[in-house]
C-alpha cells in the first residue's frame, strides 16, 4: 500500500497522522499500555498518487496531511495555516475531492493515480495508434522510389512487431478489465440500492402475527406462542428475589496492572467514570475486601457485590457466568459512560435471561 493508501487508512480508522522535522509519522495507539507507537515514517516531500485537477501535478504527502489537519476550517483560515507552516495548499477545487476520498465517503477517485503508470499508458496508445496508421495499404506504390519502399518495408516490419505486443498486452487488459467488471463489493450503500427486493417473507411473518393476534382477541382459546410468552415472563427483580435469595456477584480483575479492580471499579459501574487504580492509590485508599453498588434499572434498584477473589467458586458455578469484552479507551473519558452502560445493557439481559429459562 502507497503512502496515500496508509494515510486514508489512518484517517478512517481515526488512528493519529503526526508531522515532525518535515516527516510524516503514522501511529497507533497500543490498548493495554495505551502508549502511542509509530507505524510508518514517510518524508513530507514524497509525491502522492492524488493530482491536481487544473495542473495534473501530484500533492506531496505534507499537503495532504496538512490538509487533512485543518479539515474543519474555513479556506481562508486554512491558506494562513499552511502559509504559517510553510507547506504546499490543497487547492479549493481539489480538497473536497480529497476529503471524501480519505474519510472512505468514496472507494476511488478520478485524481488517484500513478503518473509513471498513465504516462506508460498514453505511450502505448499513441504506438498503437502508429502503428495501425502504418500498417495501411498504399494506393500506388509503383510511384514510390525502392529506396523509399525499404525504409517504409523495415519501418511496418518493426511497427508490425511492436503491434504484436501491443496486442498481447491489449489481451491482457481486456481480461482483466473484464474481471473487474464483474466485480462488485458486497454491502456498499450503492449495491444495497441495486438488489432486488422482495418482502416476501416480512410480509408472511406480518400475516402470522396478524392471525394470531386475531385468534387471541377473538377469545378462542387457543394457546398461541405469543400467549406463552406473555404468560411465561416474570418480572426480574420477582424473579432475582426468588432464584437469588443473596446478594449477587459481580468478579473484578486482582491483579496491580489490570485497569478495573476493587479499588476503582465503583466508581466507574455507578457513576460511568473511569479513574486508574494509580490515581486511588495516590489518595491514599487502600483495596477492600468487597464493595457493594447499587444500580437502577426499569425503576427498581438491584444490589450488586463486588469481589476479586475466586478461590471458593467450584467448576460448576463458572458454568453459570457470562463474558462480554468491552473496550475502555486510554484517554477519551467521554466514552466511560458508553462503555459502562453497555455493561449493565449485557448484565441485566443475561439476568433477564438466567430468571426466564
Amino acid at each position: 500500500m502507497d503512502a496515500l493508501g496508509l494515510v486514508r487508512a489512518a484517517v478512517i480508522a481515526n488512528r493519529p497522522v503526526e508531522t515532525e522535522g518535515g516527516e510524516v509519522l503514522l501511529c497507533s495507539i497500543n490498548m493495554e499500555t495505551g502508549v502511542k507507537e509509530v507505524d510508518h515514517r514517510f518524508p513530507g516531500t514524497l509525491k502522492t498518487t492524488f493530482h491536481s485537477k487544473a495542473s495534473s501535478k501530484s500533492y506531496d504527502l505534507m499537503a495532504v496531511v496538512t490538509c487533512v489537519k485543518y479539515a474543519a476550517l474555513t479556506f481562508p483560515e486554512y491558506v494562513a495555516k499552511t502559509r504559517a507552516e510553510k507547506v504546499n495548499m490543497v487547492s479549493t477545487i481539489d480538497k473536497k475531492e480529497l476529503m471524501a476520498y480519505l474519510r472512505g465517503d468514496i472507494e476511488e477517485s478520478v485524481q488517484v493515480y500513478d503518473q509513471a503508470t498513465a504516462a506508460l499508458a498514453q505511450k502505448r496508445k499513441a504506438a498503437a495508434a502508429a502503428g495501425e496508421h502504418s500498417s495501411r495499404p498504399l494506393d500506388s506504390s509503383s510511384s514510390v522510389p525502392p529506396s523509399k519502399k525499404s525504409k517504409d518495408a523495415n519501418h511496418v516490419a518493426a511497427s508490425s512487431s511492436t503491434a504484436d505486443v501491443l496486442g498481447e498486452t491489449d489481451t491482457e487488459n481486456e481480461i482483466k478489465k473484464r474481471i473487474l467488471d464483474k466485480e462488485y463489493t458486497h454491502r456498499d450503500r450503492t449495491s444495497m440500492m441495486t438488489t432486488p427486493k422482495s418482502f416476501d417473507s416480512m410480509l408472511a411473518l406480518f400475516e402470522l402475527v396478524l392471525k394470531e393476534e386475531r385468534e387471541r382477541s377473538s377469545g378462542s382459546g387457543k394457546v398461541t406462542l405469543l400467549t406463552q410468552t406473555s404468560t411465561l415472563t416474570v418480572p426480574l427483580h420477582q424473579a432475582m428475589k426468588k432464584a437469588l435469595p443473596d446478594i449477587p456477584i459481580i468478579v473484578v480483575p486482582a491483579g496491580v496492572s489490570d485497569l478495573l479492580s476493587l479499588l476503582n471499579v465503583k466508581d466507574f459501574l455507578e457513576e460511568g467514570h473511569f479513574v486508574t487504580a494509580a490515581q486511588k492509590k495516590s489518595e491514599g485508599l487502600r483495596k477492600p475486601t468487597s464493595v457493594t453498588i447499587q444500580v437502577k434499572e426499569s425503576d427498581q434498584t438491584y444490589t450488586f457485590k463486588l469481589v476479586d477473589s475466586v478461590l471458593r467458586f467450584s467448576d460448576r458455578d463458572w458454568c453459570k457466568w457470562d463474558v462480554k469484552i468491552l473496550m475502555i479507551h486510554p484517554h477519551k473519558r467521554h466514552l466511560d459512560k458508553v462503555a459502562a452502560s453497555e455493561f449493565w445493557r449485557h448484565m441485566f439481559a443475561h439476568l433477564r435471561l438466567r430468571m426466564n429459562s
